[in-house]
């Protein structure tokens, strides 16, 4: 996948959520690269990691990697006939459900492979700016909170963000009515990508009805969002 970051920043992690059956023992590998006409270009970092089906896994990129301008986070899926194959996600298409991904093996270039390999398959780059004074941040850009993960969920829920400087954090959960249902976190809190989990229990400890609800992140540098979730 091709980024362009909005400023100077380092890559801090990259994220993939693999939907597909490679099955647990099979060793993936991630990697960061230049931009070379808008295709991966010169390897700035590699490394292997375990993939987990059907969720997130997240890369910490050990070396230091730093961009101000397109880069490109590529990982490689050993399965089947696949296997020995680099794939990336084409930024040719238009919709997320029939995003086409891109392959490289180690004798050919970037091309779309035949049969096509459809996209259950999502990157992201994680990144903290780097040159700027933490001042001259807004907060908009001090925070960034996902969604939940899973969203409709049964049993529990991860709720992850990322903080690009010391600050003090809040995270609650709320009903539909907007009452308070339980506090996930307050406190300080370092820079960084961060994870709560909701085990759909109220502040006594009460499991809590189906239904929506919603979990608000609040911090010292006024910023606050809010986002829904289902429970089944």
């Amino acid at each position: 996948m091709r980024f362009t970051p909005s400023e100077d920043c380092q890559v801090l992690k990259g994220k993939v959520y693999s939907y597909i059956g490679m099955g647990s023992s099979q060793t993936c590998y991630l990697s960061i690269h230049d931009n070379e006409s808008g295709k991966p270009g010169t390897i700035r970092f590699e490394t292997s990691y375990m993939p987990t089906h059907d969720a997130w896994d997240e890369v910490s990129i050990t070396s230091t990697v730093t961009y101000d301008t397109d880069f490109w986070v590529v990982f490689q899926i050993p399965v089947g006939s696949l296997s020995g194959s680099i794939w990336m996600i084409s930024d040719e298409s238009v919709g997320y459900a029939n995003r086409n991904v891109t392959k490289k093996d180690a004798s050919s270039s970037w091309e779309i492979p035949s049969p096509v390999l459809y996209g259950d398959i999502c990157i992201r780059a994680i990144v903290s700016p780097t040159g700027v004074e933490e001042a001259e941040l807004s907060s908009s850009e001090t925070v960034v909170l996902e969604q939940n993960y899973p969203n409709p969920f049964v049993k529990e829920t991860a709720i992850s963000y990322t903080l690009s400087q010391k600050m003090n954090v809040e995270l609650k959960i709320y009903d539909i009515t907007g009452k308070l249902v339980k506090v996930l976190v307050d406190g300080t809190q370092e820079i960084g990508l961060k994870k709560a989990v909701w085990d759909r229990r109220n502040a006594e400890e009460e499991v809590v009805q189906s239904g929506v609800y919603f979990y608000r992140l609040k911090t010292d540098t006024d910023y606050s969002f809010t986002k829904v979730m289902i429970v089944f």
